[in-house]
């Protein structure tokens, strides 16, 4: 039985969602460790937070650049602001899925303070979230391949692209040795 959630809502930036789909992995030999899994909760959260603030100090400098009249200083912040978006964007739907599966009917997404990744995750849960990656993985690569490199959206599913694989790499070393 998992604790009481006395966490506080992660704001989030949008709602991009992770559907989940199976996939074709096996069931881990074991789950991911209390420790380990609150660890790498932390270190998302942080890494989204994180993006979220360099993107408003970046917001900071595109305006005084504006303000200058450097157009291009500006439009190259404004660029590396929407990739940013993207990426943050990609990772909070990284983190609402593994919350969906660790804590299932919970009423929000828990912030750095979440009880309920301290309880670990089982096989079960693990191959859930490995499987529902894959198929998000799979599915933004097929588009990715049949985007002309030029569509507005080809950078977006690189980014999400990358997000993804760096998740799940990250997820499968809590697993250990495959």
């Amino acid at each position: 039985m998992s604790e009481p959630c006395t966490a506080q809502p992660l704001r989030r930036m949008g709602v991009y969602v992770v559907d989940e789909l199976p996939w074709t992995n096996p069931l881990p030999e074991r789950g991911v460790a209390p420790e380990g899994l609150t660890a790498h909760w932390l270190e998302l959260v942080g890494a989204v937070v994180g993006k979220v603030q360099r993107r408003q100090a970046v917001t900071e400098a595109m305006d005084a650049a504006s303000a200058r009249g450097d157009v291009a200083a500006a439009m190259g912040a404004n660029a590396w602001r929407y990739s940013a978006k993207i990426e943050i964007k990609t990772a909070e739907s990284v983190l609402a899925l593994l919350h969906r599966i660790l804590a299932p009917g919970a009423s929000f997404l828990c912030d750095a303070q979440c009880p309920h990744v301290t309880l670990g995750a089982t096989p079960e849960q693990a191959k859930r979230f490995l499987d529902s990656l894959d198929a998000a993985t799979a599915d933004r690569r097929a588009r990715w391949r049949d985007t002309k490199w030029d569509h507005p959206c080809y950078e977006d599913l690189q980014d999400e692209l990358g997000v993804y694989e760096k998740c799940r790499g990250q997820f499968a070393k809590l697993l250990g040795p495959a």
